[in-house]
């Protein structure tokens, strides 16, 4: 599969090995904005891999400033979806 990343007025190609290798596949196409390619990443290696985790300011219930990890609070729970506090000396 490729996807197509745009944002910030860039736009980068993603192609999976199992597709490149494939010759009898045709080649998909997904066109993202490049905070959606960052969350389906994140949601694709959390389904994955039990011990990814997410951690930062604002990622749990409000899903982040860019909303890059809206609903993943809800779909893996808090322990993996963690508020940090905004002082370092928290």
């Amino acid at each position: 599969m490729a996807v197509v990343f745009k944002g910030l007025g860039a736009t980068a190609v993603a192609i999976t090995a199992a597709n490149a290798l494939d010759s009898k596949k045709f080649l998909l196409r997904h066109e993202h904005m490049l905070s959606e390619a960052v969350r389906e990443g994140l949601e694709e290696e959390m389904e994955r891999d039990n011990r990814v985790c997410v951690m930062g300011e604002d990622v749990g219930r409000y899903g982040g400033s860019n909303k890059v990890t809206k609903g993943l609070a809800e779909k893996f729970g808090d322990l993996m979806v963690l508020d940090t506090p905004i002082a370092e000396n928290s």
